[in-house]
């Protein structure tokens, strides 16, 4: 059966999604390095924090419902898409000092915000403003992470979750209880994997990159796998308390620990 045009849209849509980021983030900081996963975690993190923030204050509208080919929920700008797929590769770019992922990256967040436009859930300026501002997102926690990188995640830790928690308190006029629901619990999830971010200044020590790279590939790619299989399990589990979205914080501020403290494991073994 051939692909349409709007099942293609949908599947490059999908590569700017916070799940599929987080996911990354934890597959990369377990298998390849701490120190630059944590990284690509923060910047995706105040990415999608950002998101929330100046949606829930600025109130810009998306197009008109019946333009919709995929459903969409709240405001319009910037677009959450653009900007996290824009912070995350604009912060793997340069962590990895690989020039040539620089093609790769770029193709991905202008496919993500094609996709988006396509789709017809935002308008031109939401993808170009997200991406930007993206951008701005990766390159500034980049070249603080050099110079001070416990520092910077601790405050990274400390904005997002102000932000995330700010946004619940925003007005939303003109949304639907559904859209308000769905908001709702992404502020909850984004404060809760925030306020986790601030555990990784106390194991740095203990997993850092001179350390991490004398355990074998085999076990690293080993408890990645295992820790992104275990934090996917439960992080379905836990958007089944729909009912009390409250709880969505702690449960993905724990599994975020989790998954921070998951190296240790192997560095207590080597």
């Amino acid at each position: 059966m051939a692909v349409t045009a709007v099942e293609l849209w949908k599947a490059l849509s999908y590569l700017g999604t916070e799940a599929f980021y987080v996911l990354l983030c934890t597959l990369l900081y377990t298998a390849w390095s701490p120190r630059r996963g944590i990284v690509l975690l923060a910047s995706t993190a105040l990415g999608a924090a950002l998101t929330l923030y100046l949606k829930a204050v600025l109130h810009l509208p998306r197009p008109p419902p019946s333009e919709w080919l995929v459903p969409a929920y709240g405001y319009g700008f910037p677009s959450g898409h653009a900007l996290v797929s824009s912070s995350f590769w604009t912060s793997l770019t340069l962590v990895s000092g690989c020039r040539a992922l620089a093609a790769l990256a770029a193709a991905v967040v202008i496919a993500v915000s094609v996709s988006r436009v396509e789709l017809h859930v935002h308008y031109v300026r939401d993808v170009v403003g997200g991406a930007l501002i993206g951008f701005a997102v990766g390159f500034t926690l980049y070249r603080l992470s050099r110079r001070a990188l416990r520092e910077t995640i601790l405050c990274t830790s400390i904005i997002a979750t102000a932000l995330s928690l700010t946004a619940l308190l925003a007005p939303a006029p003109g949304l639907s209880p559904e859209s308000i629901a769905v908001a709702t619990r992404y502020c909850y999830t984004v404060a809760g994997i925030s306020i986790a971010l601030a555990v990784y200044p106390l194991v740095e020590r203990r997993v850092r990159d001179e350390v991490y790279r004398s355990i074998s590939a085999v076990k690293r790619l080993g408890l990645a796998i295992a820790i992104a299989i275990a934090a996917t399990v439960s992080a379905v589990a836990s958007t089944k308390l729909i009912a009390y979205p409250q709880l969505l914080l702690p449960s993905f501020a724990a599994i975020t620990l989790g998954v921070l403290s998951s190296p240790l494991a192997l560095a207590s073994r080597r």
